[in-house]
């Protein structure tokens, strides 16, 4: 079917391959979240910051951690509560990712070094 769509010049849903989809932000009442839809698929985003005392070995650095959720109302197979390993792997996939590809300057979360860094 997919090697069939591509000789049509189709994908599977029917969109030209150079066709995109829709994509849409729609911000939260609550400050930090985001909802981003792209088609039919929709992720809320939420962001907080915390200021923290950097370890020693990295002391002018920030840090960036993600926190993946997939919950029942995406799918009846996911559960509230402790995130699945599937959400785990994703979450730790997203963080190597911006960390591999410096696309975050950890430095630039830095407030005082060796005392304050977000």
């Amino acid at each position: 079917v997919r090697l069939a769509g591509v000789e049509e010049h189709v994908r599977i849903d029917g969109r030209a391959l150079n066709a995109y989809r829709r994509l849409g932000l729609r911000f939260g009442e609550t400050h930090g979240e985001v909802e981003v839809s792209l088609g039919p698929t929709r992720a809320l985003a939420i962001c907080s910051g915390e200021i923290i005392t950097p370890p020693p070995e990295r002391p002018n650095e920030g840090r960036i951690n993600f926190h993946v959720e997939f919950g029942p109302i995406a799918s009846p197979g996911f559960e509230p509560g402790r995130p699945s390993a599937h959400a785990t792997a994703v979450a730790n996939f997203i963080e190597r990712l911006l960390r591999g590809s410096r696309a975050i300057d950890t430095e630039a979360l830095c407030i005082i070094g060796g005392q304050q860094v977000w």
